[in-house]
């Protein structure tokens, strides 16, 4: 089982030379877990993975049927160097009999997630990611995926953000081979991974605001989109 005493900064040198990108996740599921180990007083919320799994085929009485995994973390259990399961239903009972999914963590592109406002604030929230995964190094120890060029680009993104003139909804857009996010703010880089969030409004004027961390080794594009 995968333990680093709570949620951590990925280190300079990577020890798994196998996976560029692993130990910021790592690091980010071991901060999803320490959170849903605190029961009742959940910050996180709605937190999902990526890329989404295909859907199957399944038989039913007969009947085929075109059946979706569901990329929705509802708890982690434990996490190894290699593989992390998640619950994809609310769980019946302890221990958890929920359906169970099991991620290779060098495949995952990144995590998206919102903070319970009712146990936390997201000022707290967003000054801890930046405290724990604000480590900026240009040293690629494998020289893998190409990931010096990308973090000097996502800080340049990152002041790019900063500098939006008042009243315009300029962003930034980071994608992977699967799917595109929209960004607004970035608020920690480091060698494995960005952590960004997107604030919206919606049209009833409820204010929305989604988080995201993503892989470096798994970004093919970083838009800056000026409206």
């Amino acid at each position: 089982m995968y333990q680093n005493g709570g949620c951590c900064t990925p280190q300079s040198k990577n020890i798994n030379s196998e996976c560029c990108c692993k130990n910021g996740i790592l690091c980010a599921l071991d901060w999803f877990y320490q959170d849903f180990l605190l029961k009742g007083q959940k910050c996180i919320k709605d937190l999902k993975y990526y890329p989404i799994l295909p859907n199957f085929n399944q038989f039913i009485t007969g009947t085929e049927i075109d059946k979706p995994i569901s990329n929705i973390i509802y708890n982690i259990p434990y996490i190894t160097q290699d593989i992390v399961p998640i619950y994809t239903n609310t769980p019946v009972d302890e221990p958890y009999k929920g359906n169970i999914t099991y991620l290779n963590i060098c495949k995952i592109e990144g995590f998206e997630f919102k903070i319970n406002s009712t146990n936390c604030t997201a000022i707290t929230k967003e000054s801890d990611i930046a405290s724990r995964f604000c480590k900026i190094s240009y040293s690629s120890p494998c020289g893998c995926c190409c990931k010096n060029g990308t973090l000097e680009y996502l800080l340049k993104a990152k002041d790019f953000l900063l500098n939006v003139p008042s009243g315009t909804l300029d962003s930034v857009v980071l994608s992977t081979q699967n799917n595109s996010f929209e960004v607004t703010q970035i608020l920690a880089v480091n060698p494995d991974t960005v952590w960004a969030k997107n604030d919206k409004t919606l049209d009833n004027n409820t204010p929305v605001t989604t988080y995201y961390v993503l892989s470096l080794c798994e970004l093919i594009g970083i838009s800056l989109n000026r409206v």
